[in-house]
């Protein structure tokens, strides 16, 4: 299938999906540490699609059926989170590595 934002050619459906350096446990701690609240914008999930490409890079990172002109500066702030994030390890399908469509849902716990 054809990704609508990055026209890339993706899966949805692969042998090993693509994952985050040292795992989900992971991945939150960096956005813990990245992530900044915006002032008067409290909201505390996010469900994100993005592709992960062949070299692991994150592309047309967006949140899930949301349109661009709908998204809060919290929103526009995860989204930041996750284009600075570093290569994930890539998806797999028939030995190949390949172009994946994520969607990942983050819960932020305010304190």
């Amino acid at each position: 299938m054809r990704d609508t934002v990055t026209k890339m050619d993706v899966y949805q459906v692969v042998d090993e999906f693509p994952s985050y350096p040292g795992g989900g446990s992971a991945l939150l701690q960096y956005v813990g540490k990245h992530y900044r609240v915006p002032e008067n914008d409290v909201q505390s999930t996010f469900n994100l699609t993005f592709v992960v490409d062949k070299t692991g890079k994150l592309k047309g990172v967006r949140i899930h059926k949301k349109n661009r002109k709908e998204y809060s500066n919290a929103d526009n702030a995860m989204i930041k989170v996750f284009n600075s994030m570093p290569a994930w390890k890539p998806g797999i399908c028939n030995g190949k590595k390949v172009n994946v469509l994520l969607t990942q849902r983050i819960n932020v716990h305010l304190e």
